[in-house]
C-alpha cells in the first residue's frame, strides 16, 4: 500500500515538474524583450531603397489579390499574407516548399508578440528564385511589389522584388529540429569559434556541399549511362570544376568534395552508380578547422554564406548574379574575398592569403564581428518588423481582401507530416476528405 502511494506521488511530482518546465520554456519563448529597432538601423539595406521607389498608399490591395491569383493560376509558389490588428493570416495552395510559408507565418506570429506590426497585406514568392527570363512577365506586368528570398541583380525591374530573409534564417520550424536555422546555428558557430582559434586552423581552403540534383538528373538523362559524357558535363559545372579539376591541380591547397547529410533514395542510387562521394559530410562546426572557407553557388544563392561569415575563417565567395537580403551590407575584401565565377583566380587568392596571414586574419575577424553585431537573430527579427512596417505605408487598404479567405493556423496534418516524415520538398496529401481543406487541392 505504501509502495503504491510512493509511486503515485512520484508520478504526480514528475508530471508537475514537467508541466512547470514546459510552461517556463513557453513563457520565455513568447515573452522575449521587445524589438526596439527602426528603419534607421537598416537604412543601408537595399530593401529600404527599393521601397523608396513607391509612393505612400500607391499599392492597392486589389492589385495584390490580382497578382496572387495570376501567379497561383500559373502554378507559381506564392502566398498572400495579411496582418490585421496584430494577428497574422495567410492564403496559399498546395505547392512544393509549402513549409516555408508556415515558417514565415510562425516567425511573424512571434514578432507580433514582441513588436507592433502595422496592418498590411503582402505577397511572398517562396521558391528559391524566379528561374527563367520568360517568367519575368508574370511578375513585372504592373507596379505591384513582391517579397522574394533571392533575385537576379542584373534585372532592370529588380526593385519590384523586395528581398526577405529566407527559411534558413527563420527559426520557428527549426525548433522541431527539422533543419539548422540561424538562431541555433548562430550559437553553434560562436561556441566552435572558441574551440578553433586562428592559430590552430589548417592552412587550406575547405568546401563540402550537395550536387544540384536538378542538373544532375538532366545530365543523367542526356548522357544515358555514358560516364565520359557525365564527367565532361559535371567537370564544366562550377561545383564540378571545383571538385574534379581544381582539387587535382592543387590538392595541397584544397580540401573540397561533394557530400550530403540527407539524400533521397532515388538520388542515392544515381550517385552511387557513378561513384560520387556522398559519405564526406562534415558538420558545420568542424568546418571551422580551416582558415579559408569556400562559398560555391549552385542553383540559387546559397544560404551557407551567412554562417561562414561568422566562422572566424576567411570566406572565398564565388561571384554570382543573384543576391539575398543582407548581401548589400557585406563588403568585398573587408568581410570576404570575392572569386571569379569560373574559379580562374581561386588558387591565386588562396596563395595570396597564405602569404599575407595577418591580412587574412583581419578579414576573418571583420566578418565575424560584423555578423555578431549586425546579423544576430534578434536583429534580423528587427529587420523583418522594420521592413514590413515601412512597406505597410505603401499599401492602400481598399477592403478588397476578406479575412474569411485567409487562415491563421497551419493544418495539423501538415505539421504532423513534417514532424514524423521529415522535411519533404513535395508533400501532397493523398486524402483530404475534410471540406475545410478543399481549396488546398491543386
Amino acid at each position: 500500500m505504501i509502495f503504491k502511494k510512493i509511486i503515485k506521488t512520484s508520478v504526480i511530482l514528475l508530471l508537475t515538474l514537467f508541466c512547470l518546465g514546459y510552461g517556463l520554456i513557453y513563457y520565455t519563448d513568447n515573452h522575449k524583450k521587445h524589438i526596439t529597432y527602426s528603419k534607421d538601423d537598416f537604412k543601408h539595406y537595399t530593401t529600404f531603397s527599393d521601397l523608396n521607389t513607391y509612393k505612400d498608399a500607391s499599392v492597392k490591395e486589389s492589385d495584390l489579390e490580382n497578382l496572387y491569383q495570376k501567379l497561383e493560376n500559373a502554378g507559381q509558389q506564392v502566398a498572400l499574407f495579411k496582418i490585421k490588428n496584430g494577428k497574422v493570416y495567410v492564403r496559399y495552395k498546395m505547392r512544393p516548399y509549402l513549409y516555408r510559408v508556415f515558417n514565415v507565418f510562425e516567425v511573424l506570429q512571434k514578432i507580433t508578440k514582441r513588436s507592433k506590426l502595422n496592418d498590411s497585406t503582402f505577397l511572398l514568392f517562396y521558391a528559391d528564385m524566379i528561374e527563367e527570363d520568360s517568367q519575368k512577365n508574370l511578375f513585372f506586368e504592373n507596379n505591384t511589389p513582391l517579397f522574394v528570398f533571392c533575385r537576379n541583380v542584373e534585372w532592370v525591374a529588380k526593385h519590384k522584388l523586395l528581398l526577405f530573409p529566407d527559411d534558413h534564417v527563420m527559426g520557428e520550424w527549426a525548433k522541431k529540429k527539422l533543419y539548422d536555422s540561424w538562431p541555433r546555428l548562430f550559437q553553434t558557430i560562436i561556441r566552435a569559434n572558441k574551440k578553433y582559434s586562428w592559430e590552430k586552423k589548417a592552412n587550406k581552403a575547405f568546401w563540402r556541399g550537395n550536387w544540384n540534383f536538378r542538373d544532375f538528373e538532366q545530365v543523367m538523362s542526356r548522357c544515358k549511362g555514358d560516364e565520359v559524357c557525365f564527367n565532361n558535363a559535371y567537370s564544366s559545372s562550377p561545383r564540378g570544376k571545383l571538385v574534379y579539376v581544381l582539387k587535382k591541380e592543387a590538392p595541397e591547397l584544397l580540401d573540397v568534395d561533394f557530400a550530403a547529410h540527407k539524400i533521397s533514395q532515388k538520388h542515392k542510387v544515381l550517385a552511387n552508380k557513378y561513384g560520387l562521394l556522398m559519405e564526406n559530410f562534415v558538420p558545420k562546426e568542424d568546418q571551422l578547422k580551416f582558415k579559408y572557407s569556400i562559398v560555391a553557388e549552385s542553383f540559387a544563392s546559397t544560404p551557407s554564406f551567412l554562417w561562414k561569415l561568422l566562422s572566424n575563417s576567411v570566406v572565398l565567395k564565388q561571384d554570382f548574379p543573384y543576391e539575398q537580403w543582407y548581401h548589400s551590407t557585406v563588403v568585398p575584401n573587408k568581410h570576404y574575398v570575392p572569386v571569379k565565377e569560373d574559379w580562374s583566380d581561386l588558387i591565386e587568392k588562396i596563395k595570396w592569403l597564405q602569404n599575407n596571414d595577418d591580412k587574412a586574419h583581419e578579414i576573418a575577424l571583420n566578418s565575424t564581428d560584423f555578423i555578431q553585431k549586425q546579423l544576430s537573430p534578434e536583429r534580423i527579427d528587427g529587420y523583418i518588423a522594420s521592413v514590413l512596417n515601412e512597406y505597410s505605408k505603401k499599401v492602400l487598404f481598399d477592403g478588397q481582401l476578406r479575412l474569411k479567405d485567409y487562415r491563421d493556423t497551419t493544418p495539423f496534418w501538415y505539421k504532423k507530416g513534417l514532424m514524423f516524415r521529415g522535411l519533404k520538398n513535395f508533400i501532397y496529401p493523398l486524402h483530404l476528405k475534410n471540406p475545410i481543406f478543399d481549396n488546398l487541392k491543386r
